[in-house]
C-alpha cells in the first residue's frame, strides 16, 4: 500500500509540474517593440511611428525633444505631462484623441518601449 501512495505522490508532482510550465505568463519583460505593438500604440501611431494626420503626431525625430525619463513620465499620465508643457498642448490640438495613460505591469516595459520610440528615425 505504501507504494501506491508514493507512486500517486511521483504522479501529483509531476502533474504539477506539468501546469506550471504550461502557463501563459511571459517569461520575462515584452521588448519596446512588443509592448508598442501589444498596448496599441500601433494603432494611433503607425507600424513604422510615422502617425496618422490628425489622429495621432508622429514618433520620427523624437529623440531631439524627450529624454527617456521624460518620456516614459509622459506616457504614465499623459494628460497630466500635457497640462505643464505648452508645446505638447499646442501640438495637442491638431489631434481629436488625447493620448491615454499607459499602465503596464513591469517597469522594465516602460524603459524599453522609450527606448524603442527614441530609436525612430
Amino acid at each position: 500500500m505504501p507504494r501506491l501512495f508514493v507512486g500517486g505522490a511521483l504522479l501529483l508532482v509531476f502533474s504539477l509540474g506539468f501546469v506550471v510550465a504550461c502557463d501563459d505568463t511571459p517569461a520575462g519583460p515584452r521588448s519596446g517593440e512588443d509592448v508598442y505593438r501589444e498596448v496599441g500604440c500601433v494603432n494611433c501611431h503607425g507600424h513604422d511611428g510615422a502617425g496618422i494626420a490628425g489622429f495621432a503626431p508622429t514618433l520620427h525625430g523624437k529623440k531631439q525633444l524627450w529624454t527617456r525619463e521624460n518620456l516614459i513620465t509622459y506616457v504614465k499620465d499623459p494628460p497630466a505631462y500635457v497640462a505643464k508643457d505648452p508645446r505638447l498642448r499646442e501640438q495637442g490640438r491638431g489631434f481629436r484623441l488625447p493620448m491615454p495613460k499607459l499602465v503596464l505591469d513591469l517597469p522594465i516595459e516602460y524603459e524599453n518601449l522609450a527606448d524603442y520610440v527614441l530609436s525612430f528615425p
